[in-house]
């Protein structure tokens, strides 16, 4: 055995400072071959809750966090349709286009809660800011003090990728105009050896849907 003289582990920030601005959580599952988290999910950062995350220290990223992104393993598209007119004419009905969408459904997501639970304090800060949690009323903390409530505060895009077998990007569809209603429950239990599950739901006004 060697006297070499140990080396000092490194305990600085472990995520690359080349990489694109963001909070990543995709590391979580990347020896599980079975793995279920077969989408990506990525955020836009709303304006009003950058300077949240600038000042706040547990973020790796310090203070230029733009995106969140992070593995999902489930959502649903909703339903897109053109709404429709019924014109009678002749006795019968013919039928037009009524060139026109209604509104769409609330997206559900399914995601793994990160070790740092990050990923799911981002999405409680987003309904906090909206009607805070003791005070009652928008952006309590007065985190942006020009912010009136309006929809660019707090609406942003989010997008959701489909990966394939490689882990490559094959679609992708795109929500614009997006803000959180619902943060699910967490079923924590010691005795079931799996990771913490959790569930969120967000409306929006635009999809658009692409081929990668």
């Amino acid at each position: 055995m060697s006297n070499s003289r140990p080396v000092v582990p490194n305990l600085t920030c472990p995520v690359p400072k080349d990489d694109p601005a963001g909070y990543f959580t995709t590391q979580q599952s990347q020896l599980n071959v079975t793995r279920k988290d077969k989408f990506l999910l990525i955020i836009d950062i709303p304006t009003i809750l950058k300077p949240l995350l600038q000042k706040e220290d547990r973020f790796c990223r310090g203070g230029n966090l733009e995106r969140l992104q992070m593995s999902i393993w489930g959502f649903i598209v909703p339903q897109i349709s053109i709404n429709k007119l019924d014109i009678s004419y002749g006795g019968q009905i013919a039928k037009f286009s009524g060139l026109s969408r209604p509104a769409y459904d609330a997206v559900a997501i399914n995601f793994t809660v990160d070790n740092r639970f990050d990923n799911y304090y981002i999405l409680y800060k987003w309904l906090d800011i909206q009607n805070n949690d003791t005070k009652g009323y928008f952006d309590a903390d007065n985190l942006r003090p020009c912010a009136t409530g309006k929809g660019s505060d707090y609406k942003t895009t989010v997008t959701v990728m489909a990966l394939d077998e490689y882990e490559k990007p094959t679609a992708k569809w795109d929500y614009f105009g997006a803000f959180p209603t619902i943060l699910g429950a967490i079923n924590a239990s010691y005795r079931d050896a799996a990771e913490l599950e959790s569930t969120f739901s967000f409306e929006f006004s635009q999809l658009k849907m692409s081929l990668l």
